[in-house]
């Protein structure tokens, strides 16, 4: 239920406000911390799987890509927990920006384009890879070629 903007705030309002805006800004900087490690984990696992195939061991290729998928996973969980860390702060940002006749989360929910969005393209490029490793990993394996 939207609150009526006020001209006089409490010290309550402010503190909330302040607590909202910390919890949205700490968690949105760590989700986009774990969508950068994540790009050097898929950097570091594609030299790595590139280093297999070059020294032709297969079971090594098969492991990095294995393991690659297991980080895809991984990454999504991690991404969906820090979304809904997010989306706690915006609920509450919501709640009291009318108090202070701010209203930037509600504005920018109405601006919100659904395929441009983080949640959108982020988990867009974990899944490609998870696929990809995964598709790697069974490469080797089902490979008739012995040289690979």
């Amino acid at each position: 239920m939207p609150v009526e903007p006020r001209t006089v705030t409490s010290l309550q309002d402010e503190v909330r406000l302040n607590y909202a805006w910390g919890w949205f800004q700490y968690h949105a900087a760590q989700r986009f911390s774990a969508f950068n490690f994540f790009l050097l984990v898929v950097g570091a696992l594609t030299v790595a799987y590139a280093n297999a195939a070059t020294h032709h061991s297969r079971t090594l290729g098969a492991a990095v890509a294995l393991l690659g998928t297991f980080m895809a996973a991984g990454f999504a969980a991690i991404d969906t927990r820090n979304e809904q860390l997010v989306d706690c702060g915006r609920v509450e940002l919501a709640e009291v920006e009318p108090r202070f006749a701010i209203c930037i989360t509600r504005s920018a929910e109405t601006r919100r384009h659904r395929v441009v969005s983080h949640r959108i393209w982020f988990r867009l490029m974990i899944g490609v890879f998870g696929v990809v490793s995964l598709a790697a990993a069974v490469w080797p394996i089902a490979c008739a070629n012995p040289g690979y």
